[in-house]
């Protein structure tokens, strides 16, 4: 019979870390034994390692482990800590207590503040008080609970902005040690109502926290204060040493804890750095470093003595530089004696790149550079993604559309879950505005009245997200679909097609005479809504009415099978996918918390995530990716390379003053109108600079958008203080190194003329060698080099239909001329495929400018500029811009335009037979043209003038005019008899300028008469013909191209140039 194995556990002997070689001033840290000291420590310059050897010190010393308390204000510093003082210790220990300072609150309050077999009180996140709150106003809003508000603050009381005010008086009050009758007197003591009310709020919100047994941050600290000086009182006694790491980071309630703590002369070193005192706006006060010396004197009631860390390992020379020029304009209050002490820095780092500023015209290009950059710097220079960040100065604000443009261009990019609040994430905007929808309609059936009408906007997001799939051509084709049935039904202007296409989501009814793959979108998406309101008013929990819209579609499938793809599609997919997970676990999670939510719940559960769920806590990135994160959050980190984003004027500094209606500020100092001022705010803005452009090892780049014109953004005046040179010009944008766009650059090398053939020959040997490469599956590793993924190769195949009938003559217009001229394959994909439109605002301007210079030519108007103005003002309401001041801008260009045709029209000389004058001629065989004549005039010598009013902001050249397709065919239609009652001799054709002028007049441009040699129209107008016959569309360049809407599908254009001629 055998025996099972028996097994023992060995302990292995655990070698000491090695102890790290410190420089003098460091040394004298650790030397340190008796009373307070306070420790200016810049960025690099080794704190954490001088406090594990100062702990280890101690405690070689003789003090016990757990008589030394060290402090700080994140769970990884705190980790850190205690792993680095186990190793030197060469053992495992859990204490020295190094913890944040709310850890060691907890501990107090579990040990000295929960009678026995109690629970412990719950730590609300930050969101999670919000919440409260937010429940608490909802309440005194509808008259519950004990706060009545003053008159001017009732109406805020439901908005979520008033109440993180109100989150912001509950910190300051905590911070300070003021209870809710110490508010009061505030209040009343300064005739301020509004604080007043306030403390009555803050007695209504403990009492509602001690009931559900939950404590809030600063009620935590508060909390331990007491319970120090009360039945905690021992532990004041018991801490031979007390430690604290980034001390510029403390707030009062903190600053007395250590007093209780470590005061009256014992051993207490606080290590930090004013110049990155940034948390202000939580309520840190950079005064309690400054003012150390004096609030924690010795034993023998001296000033505590100062000492600084002096060299920088972790940045070279002009690293270093740069930080000093960024410092020198940080106040040091009454640490000013000390400047140079704390200031002067000797760089020990390795040297690395010169910092640079790179200017760029556009955020589309700065962030397009930015992901050149860190590929180049990866795939040339061999820095890790991991060793790489990007930092901006708002999350909300930035964070989305760097890391689209950074995944776009396959770079991996971590972001931490808190950064980018859910709710703006763009990848759940669609099921959040489907949800919005639903919670409306189960809203308006709960409280019997009809629901909101869906917004035009709401509509257009939902009808080409993926959960309806619709595309812009189906939405452009249904608008128009719907303009034709509304002018139908209306007998006179159609509504715009977004409202009408709104419209067709909360009725459906009016599709059934709308082509089917034109309806599609709009019946998916109502079929989805419908089934995800049943399944709500039926019971159904929030994640079920989610699921609803989720399953209902195809888009988890898409996403699904383009996660799998290795390219930047398939992570973009993967990144979705997890947005996607993240709201269906919340929704979760509230239903665990909350049976019975609400679909408006969640989406106020959602919109609630605004606030990070952990302060001060900084999470880990992903492996191998590159950090993407504010500033703030960047603190006590470092990389190799680091770019600082989005240094604009106006958003870094962000001086805005917030808070206004309750004065938090005011209330902390005890006085109204008591917060920080500009220069103060402007404070804050360079140590958040500062701590950004001191995150960098070796490679620092900023980067910035500057524009030309005097409404473009511009470069901060923070790049100014670094002491760099600003760039005389932007940055050109050269496209991301990427297999991709080397792969185009290729291509490109192969069909272009004026490349030599030997070049040739080396792209097309490049472009072989990738096309082969493949990994260790046998996956091609460069899919886009083979020939057999160009479009374009493939022999042209003959159209099942042909564009024109060849049994019926070809009928063109002038404009179709002209567009045919400039160029064939824009001609056809917007008159034939149909696949663009003219902007219906763009449309509305010139027809009404039209319509009202007709009538004034037929005598149904009068040449009165008020008279048009009046009938202007009747209708332009209905024309759908996007913004209202694009309306306000367009009508006064309107009123302008009518205002240069009536001073044209009464000072021309020439005599206007007749305007709007429709006309259909054959001009050569099986070609007729037909269109209409804005006016026609007769010069003295009897010939026939066609004029042209225009609308457009961009003239053609005058050179241009000189052979202009549209002029000329007005020639010579009117040679071929269009006009023929009045005449057949052509006089010339103009084109009148209704939005630019000349010498304080409108601009005309002329045409000369046609002669009767002249035979150049004929031939353009014959050749179109054969071309539109022959079914040749090929692409022209012209002095339009930069304007086309198919540029990036062209093969003239480089953005086009995936696609063969």
């Amino acid at each position: 019979m055998s025996t099972a194995p028996t097994y023992r556990l060995v302990r292995r002997d655990v070698e000491p870390a090695v102890a790290p070689q410190l420089d003098p001033t460091q040394q004298a840290v650790v030397d340190h034994d008796r009373g307070p000291l306070l420790v200016l420590a810049g960025p690099g310059t080794g704190k954490t390692t001088t406090l594990v050897e100062a702990v280890v010190e101690r405690v070689r010393q003789g003090a016990a482990p757990d008589d030394v308390l060290v402090l700080t204000f994140s769970r990884k510093a705190a980790e850190e800590l205690r792993s680095r003082i186990a190793g030197r210790l060469g053992r495992t220990v859990v204490e020295p207590a190094a913890s944040t300072f709310h850890s060691f609150c907890l501990q107090v309050l579990r040990g000295y503040g929960v009678p026995p077999g109690d629970a412990l009180p719950r730590l609300l996140s930050g969101a999670e008080r919000e919440l409260r709150v937010r429940e608490l106003l909802a309440g005194n809003a509808a008259g519950q609970g004990r706060t009545t508000w003053p008159d001017h603050l009732r109406a805020a009381l439901p908005l979520r902005g008033f109440a993180r005010e109100v989150c912001d008086v509950l910190d300051r009050a905590g911070e300070r040690g003021l209870d809710p009758a110490a508010v009061r007197a505030l209040g009343h003591q300064h005739g301020q109502s509004s604080w007043v009310a306030a403390a009555e709020f803050m007695t209504e919100y403990l009492e509602v926290l001690s009931l559900r047994n939950e404590v809030d941050y600063a009620g935590l600290v508060d909390r331990a204060v007491r319970l120090l000086r009360g039945p905690a009182a021992e532990l004041c006694s018991r801490y031979a040493a007390v430690y604290v790491d980034e001390y510029q980071d403390t707030d009062p309630s903190q600053e007395e804890l250590l007093r209780l703590l470590a005061g009256g002369g014992r051993l207490l070193v606080a290590v930090g750095d004013p110049d990155q005192s940034i948390y202000g706006f939580r309520g840190a006060d950079v005064r309690g470093i400054i003012e150390f010396p004096d609030r924690f004197r010795t034993v023998t009631d001296e000033p505590a003595p100062v000492t600084a860390l002096r060299v920088c390992r972790r940045s070279g020379p002009e690293l270093v530089a740069l930080s000093r020029a960024v410092a020198s304009r940080l106040p040091l209050g009454e640490l000013t004696p000390r400047r140079e002490l704390h200031r002067g820095l000797e760089p020990a780092g390795p040297p690395g790149p010169t910092p640079e500023i790179r200017l760029f015209s556009s955020v589309s290009s700065e962030v397009g550079g930015i992901a050149d950059l860190l590929r180049r710097a990866h795939l040339l220079e061999g820095i890790a993604w991991s060793r790489m960040a990007v930092l901006v100065r708002s999350g909300v604000r930035s964070i989305s559309t760097v890391r689209r443009a950074l995944v776009s261009a396959g770079i991996p990019v971590s972001v931490a879950a808190d950064e980018l609040p859910l709710s703006r994430d763009p990848a759940v905007a669609p099921l959040l505005r489907a949800l919005e929808v639903v919670a409306e309609r189960l809203r308006a059936t709960r409280l019997g009245r009809e629901p909101t009408a869906v917004s035009p906007e709401i509509a257009r997001l939902l009808l080409t997200s993926p959960l309806a799939g619709g595309s812009p051509a189906q939405l452009r084709a249904l608008g128009r679909r719907l303009r034709e049935i509304d002018r139908d039904l209306a007998g006179g202007l159609a509504r715009p097609s977004a409202t009408l296409i709104a419209d067709a989501v909360g009725e459906p009814s009016v599709l059934g005479v709308v082509e089917d793959w034109i309806a599609a979108p709009v019946v998916r998406l109502t079929r989805l809504l419908a089934a995800a309101e049943e399944i709500g008013s039926s019971g159904g929990s929030p994640a079920e009415v989610l699921w609803a819209l989720w399953d209902g579609s195809d888009w988890a499938r898409r996403l699904a099978g383009a996660a799998t793809s290795p390219d930047a599609a398939g992570r973009a997919a993967d990144r979705d996918l997890d947005a996607v997970l993240a709201l269906f676990d919340l929704a979760n999670r509230l239903e665990d918390a909350q049976p019975r939510a609400t679909v408006d719940g969640l989406l106020d559960e959602v919109s609630s995530q605004e606030i990070p769920a952990a302060p001060f806590e900084e999470r880990g990135g992903a492996l191998g990716a590159v950090r993407l994160l504010t500033a703030h959050r960047a603190k006590g980190l470092e990389w190799d390379l680091v770019v600082v984003a989005g240094v604009q004027e106006g958003v870094w500094p962000d001086v805005r003053r917030r808070g206004t209606l309750l004065d938090a500020d005011g209330l902390a100092a005890g006085v109204p109108g008591g917060g920080p001022t500009t220069a103060s705010l402007l404070t804050d803005e360079r140590r958040l600079f500062y701590v950004a452009v001191t995150r960098a090892r070796q490679w620092l780049v900023l980067t910035a958008t500057s524009g030309t014109d005097d409404l473009a953004e511009r470069p901060s005046r923070l790049l100014a203080e670094t002491g760099l040179e600003l760039p005389e010009s932007v940055t050109s944008s050269t496209g991301v190194l990427s297999s991709a766009s080397l792969v185009g650059r290729l291509r490109r090398a192969l069909r272009d003329p004026e490349v030599s053939e030997d070049l040739r020959q080396v792209a097309a040997a490049c472009l072989a060698e990738f096309a082969e490469a493949v990994d260790e599956d046998g996956d091609h590793l460069v899919p886009t080099a083979s020939p057999d993924r160009w479009w374009g190769l493939p022999e042209w195949t003959p159209g099942a239909v042909a564009v024109r009938d060849p049994d019926k003559p070809v009928m063109l217009s002038a404009s179709a001329v002209a567009a045919f001229d400039r160029c064939p394959r824009a001609w056809f994909l917007d008159r034939e495929a149909h696949a663009t439109e003219s902007t219906s605002t763009a449309q509305g301007f010139g027809s009404i400018v039209h319509a009202l210079a007709e009538a004034v030519v037929v005598g149904e108007l009068p040449p009165d500029v008020d008279v048009l103005v009046e009938r202007l003002d009747s209708v332009w309401h209905l024309l759908p811009y996007d913004a209202r001041w694009q309306a306000v801008r367009d009508h006064k260009e309107a009123k302008a335009a009518l205002q240069r045709f009536l001073a044209w029209h009464a000072a021309n000389s020439r005599s206007c037979v007749s305007a709007e004058v429709d006309f259909e001629v054959a001009v050569g065989e099986d070609i007729f043209v037909r269109g209409r004549a804005d006016r026609i005039e007769l010069d003295a010598d009897g010939g026939l003038v066609v004029v042209d009013l225009k609308t457009s902001r961009n003239p053609p050249s005058e050179e241009r005019v000189k052979t202009d397709a549209q002029l000329g065919v007005y020639q010579l239609v009117t040679r071929h008899g269009a006009f023929a009652p009045w005449s057949t001799t052509p006089g010339g054709a103009e084109l009148v300028q209704l939005r630019k002028t000349t010498r304080n007049s409108v601009k005309v441009q002329r045409q000369d008469a046609l002669a009767a040699e002249d035979g150049w129209v004929d031939d353009l107008v014959g050749g179109i013909a054969t071309g539109i016959r022959g079914e040749s569309f090929p692409a022209r360049a012209n002095e339009g191209c930069g304007y086309c809407r198919f540029r990036t599908s062209c093969p003239t254009r480089d953005e086009g140039g995936q696609v063969m001629p």
